[in-house]
């Protein structure tokens, strides 16, 4: 038993996966600059973009930043950024709020008839969700 939630968290770890890495969030090797993160997981937060209905309901700031983190710590995983968005875009609906269609054959395109659901074959669930990613 501990009061410590990282040493709790690090005790119901069962196996290592091949590419995943547990990094801290204090420290980014990552290329992917601040400007490149702001301006990827802005589009959270914009006021004149698709999610600005769900502002006042769902505050988007701690999202923008889970996102950026994210992005620095795991660069290769493209699919990161969606993965945040997607995940806005879920608290923003269950609260009742519409969101405008933000997908586009360019940016976080759908992957099938599912919608915004995901398939995860391989990789890392992003590290600074604060839910499961099937809850």
């Amino acid at each position: 038993v501990t009061s410590n939630p990282k040493t709790f968290g690090q005790s119901w770890k069962v196996a290592d996966h091949p590419g995943c890495t547990e990094l801290s969030t204090k420290e980014c090797p990552s290329s992917v600059s601040t400007v490149e993160q702001e301006k990827l997981c802005g589009i959270i937060s914009r006021k004149d973009g698709p999610f600005r209905g769900c502002h006042t309901t769902v505050e988007p700031s701690k999202y923008v930043q889970n996102c950026k983190n994210d992005l620095c710590l795991y660069p290769e995983h493209k699919e990161v950024l969606c993965q945040h968005i997607a995940h806005y875009v879920d608290l923003c609906q269950a609260a009742g709020v519409t969101i405008e269609e933000w997908r586009t054959n360019d940016f976080c395109r759908k992957l099938g008839p599912f919608g915004d659901l995901f398939w995860f074959i391989e990789g890392c669930e992003p590290q600074s969700w604060d839910r499961p990613i099937w809850g």
